[in-house]
């Protein structure tokens, strides 16, 4: 048999029907159930273990062809069986050669990124796909790498810790009192400012903020911004920090000079004393008529900072008849407008407390997300264009990303968003014009266009010089990277088969999932050895399975079902009064066990039930029982400030495990039974590190229910490696009617 190897497939051409039944049966998973039986039992009859499940597969003609991952099992399995293969090795092009891409802004790795580009320039063997996975922290407030300006300069959100000093609103130095890591924030939201600042926040992040032309500060949300600014019924303005007031005025009749001076600009000046940067930005001003700065995109940024940290607003343009040049307008002000909030993709975020007045610091502008500035890094050390894979919803903060952070321009970038799109390329790589050093894409663009494809191949249609299989060779594509590869693993297995790069970059911040077909997938896209997911908080949970068994008839099934549903249980639980008094007691028995017996100043508790009507009525015999306490339920009538204001919350766990930052939260008591991995990750995720040596999450379960058993058996392999400590306990007395 000859089999073709190229990096992310291999083609087969059987010899016989023996091996061809055995491709054909690995490339498509819907295979008759009789062929498969005969399959089997011929392959056993020959000693060889029978066929594994199949992937992913299509054919051209004769040729069959399989994922590269799923081609290696097949040859080992085909030679093992005694079919002879003369395989053929086809390199991917040499990647084409382009001016280098490096960031416009300062950076500097952290020191949990640096081990990740290494880790990834040390695996420059032919081919391989590379994972990089960040999964959640485990909150909201800030993106991790938004910039904050400390009295050291400008520190990553992520890096910020207690006894830190930010800069607040006055200028002066302010004291870091709490940090509180959120996790991975599905509700994030992008803040686009008037001189082209952009801030990431989540949904509940507050802000003060002035409405109009008010004088008076007024606190809102970050989605409470999103809808007023769609309302367009009000301006929104953030205050600048007090500092340097600059000279020189501007008007909209004001000439523009022929030539704007050019800037004499040292990027150190930015982290220099605050007396050293107001004479710089002065000396600047002084050659510069109307406050005007005529500035190149890679000193831009260190202009914005500067003028906007010293109380101004810099109002930026970029001016046609300076082409690569921007104009920026020096403005006094002590605000600067919000244009536009847009939603953001997910990300870690940190909440942090400081202690002045006012609660407000200074944040930067140019953020980044974890896994996007790793990949960006590792891509620029390999050279080349680069193919980004993504949802639709995502390109445009890609690109926007690309264009604020490094020195690729608008002219480098090509977007595949689009049927025309695609045609528009062939057409421009036919006439050699496709010279663009970033092809963004959207994977659901990418799908259609190989749906086509496998159309036109099964038909024996003609088929295009330019399509799926060749693109990435024809562009001299260098690296293929593929966002949140997880969300749509089918289609990005696809479009992964369909390319030819030298390096593979796939993204995700929680490859996981509880179903074998998938996990095979992602076994055969990423094996092991070939994944870095070391980004992962240090255990500091104590994890206490706290099982109890009550003895009557229970239900766990509504009317006309046989499927188990927890909503039910505490439905059946509610209708009997000795079982709601006695479950109630035992629930109170854990809480105290991991709450009162540890609680210290304004620690809280936190308890997870499955039904609002048991999440009120709980929480209504617990405030009889402890009536010393806040004790407050969490549902659609409850604001956020009485969940992180109460000694003890009792909430649902779609109202409160995600996007939610407790203070000081010292323990969790989960009522419920899930059997999601991403929910169970996201509870136990509400416990933040603090400084604080005794956090508890506790998992109830009642060992009469086989779903419960069942599910907990699931739950310890899913949180293996995050607790620190983890216990079996068991509620000593009985839940019975006597």
């Amino acid at each position: 048999m000859k089999v073709v190897v190229y990096p992310q497939r291999m083609e087969f051409t059987p010899s016989s029907e023996m091996a061809k039944k055995f491709l054909l049966l690995q490339m498509d998973k819907r295979v008759n159930q009789i062929d498969m039986m005969n399959y089997t039992l011929a392959m056993k009859r020959r000693g060889v273990a029978p066929v594994i499940k199949a992937v992913y597969g299509y054919n051209i003609g004769n040729t069959i062809v399989l994922h590269r991952g799923h081609g290696e099992i097949a040859i080992r399995r085909l030679e093992n069986s005694g079919v002879e293969c003369e395989i053929t090795k086809v390199d991917p092009p040499e990647a084409r050669e382009i001016e280098k891409v490096n960031w416009s802004i300062p950076v500097k790795l952290r020191k949990d990124q640096q081990p990740v580009v290494d880790w990834s320039n040390s695996r420059k063997s032919d081919y391989v796909p590379q994972l990089f996975s960040c999964p959640p922290a485990f909150g909201k407030a800030l993106a991790d790498d938004e910039h904050v300006l400390t009295t050291k300069g400008y520190r990553l959100m992520g890096d910020i810790m207690v006894g830190d000093y930010a800069i607040g609103s006055d200028g002066l130095p302010t004291k870091v009192l709490g940090v509180y890591p959120q996790g991975m924030c599905e509700n994030m939201y992008s803040l686009e400012f008037e001189d082209g600042s952009i801030v990431r926040a989540n949904d509940e992040h507050l802000w003060s903020v002035y409405e109009d032309n008010e004088t008076d500060l007024i606190n809102v949300t970050t989605e409470e911004l999103s809808t007023y600014l769609k309302e367009a019924t009000s301006e929104y303005h953030v205050p600048l920090a007090k500092g340097f007031i600059g000279a020189g005025d501007m008007t909209e009749n004001t000439e523009l000079p022929d030539k704007p001076p050019n800037l004499v600009f040292e990027p150190r000046m930015v982290f220099a004393s605050l007396e050293r940067r107001e004479k710089h930005l002065k000396d600047i001003l002084d050659s510069c008529p109307y406050n005007i700065i005529r500035v190149t995109k890679k000193y831009k940024i260190y202009i914005d900072y500067l003028i906007t940290f010293l109380g101004m607003v810099g109002v930026t343009s970029k001016i046609q008849s300076y082409t690569g040049y921007y104009v920026v307008e020096i403005v006094q002000s002590d605000r600067k407008k919000l244009v536009a909030v847009h939603k953001a993709k997910p990300c870690t975020a940190t909440c942090i407390k400081v202690e002045a007045e006012d609660q407000l610091f200074i944040c930067g502008f140019y953020t980044l997300t974890h896994n996007t500035f790793i990949s960006i890094e590792t891509w620029m050390g390999h050279g080349g264009p680069a193919l980004m894979i993504m949802r639709p919803g995502y390109m445009s903060q890609w690109i926007k990303e690309l264009l604020e952070k490094t020195t690729v321009e608008k002219e480098d970038i090509f977007k595949i968003s689009s049927k025309v799109a695609i045609e528009k390329l062939q057409g421009l790589i036919e006439s050699g014009e496709a010279n663009y050093k970033v092809y963004v894409a959207s994977n659901k663009t990418y799908q259609r266009w190989i749906s086509k494809y496998h159309m036109l191949l099964k038909s024996d249609s003609t088929i295009d010089d330019i399509n799926p299989d060749t693109l990435t060779s024809k562009l001299g594509v260098s690296t293929v990277i593929i966002d949140e590869i997880h969300q749509d693993i089918h289609m990005n297995f696809m479009c992964m088969m369909h390319t030819s790069a030298k390096h593979y970059i796939g993204l995700s911040g929680t490859f996981v999932t509880t179903d074998s077909f998938i996990k095979q997938i992602q076994t055969t896209m990423f094996p092991a050895e070939n994944r870095y997911d070391a980004l992962r908080v240090n255990p500091y949970i104590n994890y206490i399975v706290y099982t109890y068994n009550i003895k009557a008839r229970i239900n766990t099934s509504f009317k006309g079902r046989s499927t188990y549903s927890h909503n039910a249980y505490e439905q059946w639980i509610l209708s009997l009064r000795w079982v709601r008094d006695k479950y109630y007691e035992m629930v109170i028995e854990a809480i105290k066990m991991s709450y009162f017996q540890f609680k210290t100043g304004n620690q809280r508790g936190l308890g997870y039930m499955a039904s609002v009507n048991m999440v009120n009525d709980f929480a209504e015999y617990l405030k009889v029982m402890h009536s010393e306490m806040n004790i407050t339920p969490f549902t659609q009538l409850q604001k956020y400030e009485d969940l992180i204001s109460a000694d003890i919350s009792i909430a649902t766990p779609g109202k409160a495990s995600t996007a939610v930052d407790i203070p000081e939260l010292i323990s969790v008591v989960d009522t419920t039974s899930s059997n999601s991995i991403q929910e169970v990750i996201q509870k136990v995720g509400r416990l933040r590190r603090i400084d604080e040596p005794v956090l508890t999450y506790i998992q109830l379960v009642c060992g009469d229910i086989p779903k419960h058993v069942k599910y907990q058996q699931n739950r310890n392999g899913y949180l293996r490696g995050v607790w620190k400590n983890m216990y079996e306990l068991t509620y000593s007395k009985v839940i019975r009617n006597n």
